[in-house]
């Protein structure tokens, strides 16, 4: 079995209610500046289809030095500090590497 450099990233996450706006605002100026991060091959966020409060980030990176590089970014930074107020909990941050 060979496996990729490439990882994948899952992070799950529940807005609280009544933010849920404010939530889709933020995350949508959070993937677009991803997006334009070397390494970055895929960033997007989902939504339940069951349960509209629960969110999921669906990415993939070249690397793991490209994903580790997304952490110290000014973007992700205050999109934390952000998040703090809107999330209920806190979120569950799967990494996952493909192989074949």
């Amino acid at each position: 079995m060979v496996q990729s450099s490439e990882v994948f990233v899952t992070a799950q996450f529940r807005v609280r209610p009544g933010q849920e706006e404010a939530m889709r605002s933020l995350l949508n100026k959070l993937a677009e500046a991803t997006r334009t991060e070397a390494g970055c091959l895929s960033y997007r966020y989902c939504q339940s289809t069951t349960e509209p409060l629960c969110l999921t980030s669906i990415e993939h990176w070249q690397d793991g030095t490209a994903e580790a590089a997304h952490w110290k970014t000014p973007h992700l930074q205050e999109a934390l500090i952000a998040l703090g107020g809107l999330m209920d909990g806190e979120a569950e941050v799967h990494r996952y590497r493909p192989f074949e």
